[in-house]
Order: C-alpha cells, then structure tokens, then sequence
C-alpha cells in the first residue's frame, strides 16, 4: 500500500502544485493547496485497501473457522 500510495501522491501533488501555481502566480499556494489535495488523494486510494489488509488480519487473529479472502473482506467494508 505504501509504494503505490506514495507513488499517486507525489504525481498528483506535482500536478496540483503546478496547475495551482499557474492560476494564482503564487508558489506558497501552490505548494500548500496541492499537499493537500494530493494527501485527499492519497487516502482516499489508501483507506479502503488498508482496511480490507485490517480484516483480514482480524479475522486471522480471532481464530474464526472460516478464513476471509480478499473479496470477501471488499464486500464487508463496501457494505459498511
């Protein structure tokens, strides 16, 4: 999760920081308004895939009888 994660935040706060920068004229904008996008970004791609990591480990750990697969535990968390 983190490769990828960093990988897309860093192309898109580049991105942002540059558009940012050209319709303002002003670097500190730039660079603020597009650490932040970039880092909505970032989580919004992240959040779920570690989430589906969390359940799966959880329910390895609780012992269940059944072990939780990858979509298995995408449907738990899209439900949720």
């Amino acid at each position: 999760r983190e490769v990828p994660g960093n990988a897309l935040f860093f192309v898109s706060y580049e991105e942002l920081k540059s558009l940012v920068r050209q319709m303002t004229n002003s670097e500190e904008t730039g660079v603020v308004v597009g650490g932040g996008c970039a880092g909505a970004v970032y989580w919004t791609a992240v959040m779920p895939v570690d989430a589906i990591k969390t359940r799966i480990q959880a329910a390895r750990c609780a012992g269940t009888s059944t072990t939780m697969g990858i979509f298995q535990a995408a449907q738990n968390v899209y439900r949720e």
